[in-house]
């Protein structure tokens, strides 16, 4: 037995939860809604490493130009 698919106007049906709390009844959807954010490991704005080549640079730099002319 083949059942048929839904065609692509079907909606699907929107689960409505209702949660008492301090204020009274509330609707809880936006609650329930899991948010992928919390789940992911940060990313750092810049890998350490790419800095290392810059930070040499600038030290060696910076003793070259501290040095006395004798």
């Amino acid at each position: 037995m083949v059942l048929p698919t839904p065609g692509p106007a079907a909606q699907k049906e929107n689960l409505i939860v209702w949660r008492r709390t301090d204020q009274g009844w509330l609707r809880a959807e936006s609650w329930l809604v899991e948010k992928d954010y919390l789940y992911q490991e940060p990313t750092p704005p810049l890998y350490p490493m790419t800095l290392l080549p810059i930070i040499v640079t600038l030290s060696i730099g910076a003793l070259m130009l501290g040095q006395p002319e004798d």
